[in-house]
């Protein structure tokens, strides 16, 4: 995850006849590294006198130091234990920067990205219940504290504890701390945060951490966080120890019971968190604070409760559960998310696959997207609101799925509570059996206030509408809801049919458009959740800052319904560089052209159309350079003609829709990428189209490389195809490259193939050279295979891979030897007893061929008259056990190393699947 790297200060160097520390206006820069010298003077002065631990430079580091100290660490593993003195404690005002190579002068010089130069805080084997440590005492650390740059692993409670404390936490990736109960009930296994403060994290992944609540962030007391352009990815909690106790949240678990409080959540993604016996699979909000979710992803999350039967509290909530004082969701996608419940008995209000929300939550949201949400028993597949406050403005909630109620499904007017719905899609969701077409959608139990809304019933475009004002029962027509776009398309009855009062202000500033048309960038309706203005109706004239239209006319209504605004998406303003389609090249096309030029790199299509100043159809530097020359200029002037004119709009297949539309849409293909229609390709000389099908020849296939649509090449007998499968022959398997397909060698019986795999023989794996594959070799029985290991006797001592060995050298494995009883191996080792005492693994001072610690225990079972009976191996001794040992040496000094290397990688192959 790397951020733009911005430099705060420059750095100066000294130099000194005396060690000195690189400051500038009193900082020090101490220096660590895992690596260094340690036989020198180590003061932490450079990287070449670095301290070897982190702990040193934190105790020789100035406590609020003005501008702060910061220690710079290199890339390596460092270690904290139990000690208190060994935790890696922060110090106030005090920064702490991971992820150097260690030979930096200049900190924007390193890669912020923590897996680059990967600098690891962990513990040592004895475990260690926090690695980290910001906890203040009298006075709360302040933000200007910071840890930044590292991987913290390993923790078996927590690995990040925040008390007291104001500090920032950046492009940190903290990963399998934690444990789940059995170890103790122990919450926030990547973070716990507790007492007052107000920590910043941004830019960190939370991966695979486990916890009773919160996997991967715990936060509780009077703590208020802000968290921005964080990953929380694959955390766990797990069924908590008392059956009655509100616990859960996968990724991050909420409690602060401070009404003052607001925890905040920015551009942050939680995906395919669990929480096994507890609500909120990607994050749970319990108490009195207020939260703010804003553009946030809530992907593939799941609750569930495997074992225990939980009550009402619990398994709810697949992406989020909240209850208790005020939540706000902004511009947010939730899909895929699973309230995977158990239903201990009846009555009981269960689900909200993407979110559930109870009393006395009082919650707001706009412009967000719910799909492919579910619930396993319950309702709600998308939402379940129970008897909580909700206002949901501009929501699609489309295709997901619930035994009952799989749209949202509340129960309001209970304990005075609220249901609000204004400028909502809720269309395509799917309940079971014996529920309508409309409960799927929406269903309230209580009075609830849905307005200006389309939501589907059972006979769609009819006088019978949900009740309330301005709703609608008509096809919203999404671009491609099957791929889960729900854009609206130009013919959509959603478009200018909202209220346009009903959108809250941007008082968050998402579009970032401050001192432009909104002096305060605060006073314009809510960007949609592309981040794209909600557009003023195009007969009346674009107001930035106010609308107060509210008729239900379609001419007056100027908002969309859902949360896409709907825009032509090819450049139909005639303007160059008008990225955003406006109408205007301005300042605001800038951010919309970089991405274009940054996802496109050869035709642009949909909405980069309008990036192509020099209408090439290819986004290069050269439109940069048109784009800014026209920008400065605040008119298109740029190529050599003196001007760079749109291109016409033009409409090859006279469908009376331009082409880009076409493309677009989808209403006609462009396989080979070149901007044109298929159709009109193949009627014109762009592109040829030999078998008549209407594609292109080029986007055929066409597997020889010859030029030729496979199915051309063999109607025409320009390829042979001797199987008559219309695949070139030359195109498939001919192992044995006799020029005819491998299946037609086997139909002919050109070629045999006895263990019918549709190879020939001649292909097979013949070790033994004896014309049959191995595998019929052994299955035939003409070869033994004592071994059992599917390759001939003979060709295990041949293939070096095979760890098998005949140390007595009579033609027969030695685990054959054991298997039929032909030799010995008295202590169980695997290995004959004559080849133990040959190969000096064990002694036989009696020479009696019988190892000496088999002799003891024959003497300790049989008594002092077994040890002369005559073995298999007895007429090794003497001159022959010699001779052996002498043949053995001299044929492979380093048998014995061989044989221990294949039988370790005999247990690697086994380990990765491949014996």
């Amino acid at each position: 995850m790397t951020t733009a790297r911005i430099p705060l200060f420059s750095i100066s160097i000294t130099a000194c006849l005396c060690f000195c520390q690189k400051s500038v206006y009193g900082q020090t820069i101490w220096y660590v590294d895992a690596d260094v010298n340690t036989n020198q003077l180590n003061d932490g002065t450079s990287w070449a006198t670095a301290y070897p631990t982190i702990q040193e430079a934190l105790a020789d580091a100035a406590t609020n130091g003005v501008p702060a100290d910061e220690i710079w660490v290199a890339r390596g593993t460092y270690i904290s234990n139990t000690q208190a003195s060994s935790t890696f404690n922060l110090k106030h005002r005090v920064k702490v920067f991971g992820g150097f190579a260690g030979t930096e002068s200049n900190r924007d010089e390193r890669d912020e990205d923590p897996l680059t130069n990967e600098t690891i805080l962990t513990c040592d084997v004895s475990g260690s219940t926090a690695i980290v440590r910001a906890v203040g005492g009298a006075t709360i650390i302040p933000d200007v504290t910071e840890l930044n740059g590292f991987t913290v692993t390993g923790a078996s409670q927590h690995g990040i504890v925040n008390k007291d404390s104001d500090a920032t936490f950046g492009n940190l990736w903290i990963v399998a701390n934690g444990a789940l109960p059995g170890n103790g009930d122990f919450d926030g296994g990547g973070m716990y945060i507790d007492g007052e403060g107000t920590p910043t994290l941004s830019n960190c992944r939370f991966e695979s951490n486990l916890a009773t609540a919160g996997g991967a962030l715990f936060i509780k007391a009077e703590a208020a966080p802000r968290v921005t352009d964080c990953f929380f990815i694959d955390n766990h909690t797990g069924e908590p120890q008392a059956t009655n106790a509100i616990r859960g949240g996968g990724a991050v678990y909420c409690g602060v019971d401070d009404d003052n409080a607001r925890i905040t959540f920015r551009r942050c993604t939680f995906q395919e968190n669990t929480a096994a016996g507890g609500s909120g699979g990607g994050l749970l909000k319990v108490e009195a604070a207020s939260l703010d979710l804003i553009q946030c992803k809530f992907l593939g999350n799941r609750t569930f409760a495997p074992t225990i039967a939980v009550g009402a509290d619990l398994a709810n909530g697949g992406g989020l559960s909240t209850e208790g004082g005020q939540v706000r969701l902004v511009n947010c996608v939730f899909a895929g998310n699973d309230a995977g419940v158990y239903v201990p008995g009846a009555g009981v209000i269960r689900g909200g696959g993407g979110w559930f929300l109870r009393k006395p939550t009082i919650a707001g949201g706009v412009n967000c997207l719910f799909y492919a949400n579910e619930t396993d028993e319950g309702q709600g597949g998308a939402i379940l609101n129970s008897m909580a406050d909700q206002t949901l403005i501009n929501f699609t909630v489309s295709r997901n799925a619930a035994p009952r109620y799989s749209g949202v499904y509340a129960i309001v007017d209970v304990f005075g509570s609220a249901s609000v719905m204004t400028n909502c899609i809720l269309w395509g969701n799917l309940a079971g059996p014996g529920f309508g077409v409309q409960d799927a959608q929406l269903f309230a139990i209580g009075d609830d206030d849905v307005t200006y809304s389309c939501v589907q019933d059972d006979s769609p475009n009819d006088s019978n509408v949900y009740p309330g004002q301005c709703n609608i029962d008509m096809d919203p027509i999404f671009e491609a809801p099957e791929v889960y776009n729900f854009h609206l398309c130009p013919d959509s009855p959603c478009i200018d049919h909202g209220d346009t009062t009903a959108v809250p202000l941007d008082d968050l500033d998402l579009d970032m458009d401050e001192g432009a048309d909104c002096p305060s960038g605060t006073a314009e309706p809510t960007p949609d959740l592309d981040i794209r203005d909600r557009v003023i109706d195009p007969d009346e004239e674009e107001q930035t800052c106010a609308v107060s239209i509210t008729q239900c006319g379609l001419a007056n209504q100027v908002v969309d319904m859902g949360a896409y605004e709907f825009r032509d998406v090819v450049c139909v303003t005639g303007v160059s560089g008008d990225v955003n389609r406006d109408g205007l090249l301005d300042g605001d096309d800038i951010q919309p052209f970089i991405y274009c030029l940054y996802i496109t790199s050869d035709q642009p299509i949909g909405e980069c159309t309008c990036a192509d100043m020099n209408l090439d159809r290819v986004l290069d530097i050269n439109d940069v350079a048109c784009f800014v020359e026209s920008l400065l200029a605040g008119e298109v002037l740029c190529v050599p003609t003196g001007g760079c004119p749109f291109e016409p709009l033009i409409d090859c297949n006279t469908n009376e829709q331009y082409d880009a539309i076409d493309l677009y849409f989808g209403t006609s293909l462009d396989c080979n990428g070149n901007f044109v229609p298929d159709e009109c390709d193949v009627a014109g000389p762009t592109s040829l189209d030999a078998n008549e099908n209407g594609v292109p020849d080029e986007c055929e296939g066409d597997c020889n490389g010859n030029g030729l649509p496979d199915d051309v090449d063999v109607a025409g007998a320009t390829s042979d195809d001797v199987n008559s499968n219309g695949v070139p022959d030359k195109c498939e398997p001919d192992c044995n490259e006799n020029g005819t397909p491998d299946d037609y060698d086997i139909a002919t019986a050109f070629s045999y193939d006895c263990n019918s795999n549709d190879r020939p023989d001649e292909c097979e794996l013949d070790c033994n050279t004896n014309g049959i594959p191995d595998c019929c070799d052994v299955r035939d029985h003409a070869s033994s295979d004592c071994s059992t290991n599917f390759l001939p006797d003979e060709c295990d001592l041949m293939l070096p891979f095979i760890p098998s060995i005949d140390c007595d050298t009579n033609g027969t494995l030695d685990e054959c030897d054991l298997a039929a009883g032909t030799a010995w191996d008295c202590n169980t080792n695997d290995t004959l007893d004559l080849c133990d005492i040959a190969l000096e693994q064990s002694e036989d001072a009696d020479t009696n061929g019988i190892p000496d610690e088999c002799d003891v225990v024959e003497q300790m079972q049989y008594g002092e008259s077994q040890q002369n009976n005559e073995s298999p191996e007895n007429d090794c001794a003497g001159e022959g056990l010699e001779s052996l040992q002498i043949w053995l040496l001299e044929r492979d000094v380093h048998l014995l190393e061989r044989w221990q290397r294949h039988a370790l990688f005999d247990k690697r192959a086994r380990q990765l699947g491949l014996w």
